[in-house]
């Protein structure tokens, strides 16, 4: 999506300019015949402010449409990523997202947010120990169904504690 936004930036930015310098009078068009001549300069005078507004606009969204989304300047996940070990930061960073993410599917009360920092935190480190950050980002590709898959035996333990403290929390009598 980024890359076709550049192109149509790249479009009217080429656009706005030659709109500009027709309607500023820099760029004028070849004409032979009198009659033309005549007609390019009655649309001047009937859409020239139209025409330098479109232009202003064009060469606007243009520019920012080049800028934001230019495919030299974007950082990709590869280059923060190759050969690179797991850092204290990252850990915390996915154990945070995971208690969010959490909270929010899970709907849980305020007193049992330890709950799901104890399981965030058992579940990062299991992850981590057992994939890279590469493994981690090719996984995106996959299926909701497929990441459980390949999720749940390494991560079961934590379910288990999980299950084991609401239930103490809750006193829930084990199944």
């Amino acid at each position: 999506m980024g890359n076709f936004i550049f192109i149509t930036g790249a479009i009217s930015l080429i656009a706005g300019t030659g709109l500009m310098l027709f309607a500023f009078k820099i760029l004028k068009p070849y004409i032979t015949t009198e009659k033309g001549k005549i007609s390019y300069h009655l649309w001047l005078a009937k859409q020239g402010k139209r025409s330098k507004l479109l232009a202003f606009a064009l060469i606007f969204f243009g520019i920012i449409g080049v800028i934001r989304n230019n495919p030299d300047t974007k950082p990709t996940m590869k280059a923060f990523t190759i050969n690179r070990e797991w850092t204290n930061e990252d850990k915390e960073k996915l154990t945070n997202q995971c208690v969010q993410m959490y909270i929010s599917q899970e709907q849980i009360a305020e007193n049992d947010k330890d709950l799901a920092e104890n399981y965030c935190s058992c579940t990062t480190e299991k992850m981590t120990e057992n994939f890279s950050i590469n493994d981690l980002l090719a996984h995106d590709t996959l299926s909701k169904t497929e990441k459980v898959e390949l999720y749940e035996p390494i991560v079961q333990n934590c379910i288990y504690d999980l299950e084991y403290q609401l239930n103490r929390r809750y006193n829930i009598e084990p199944k």
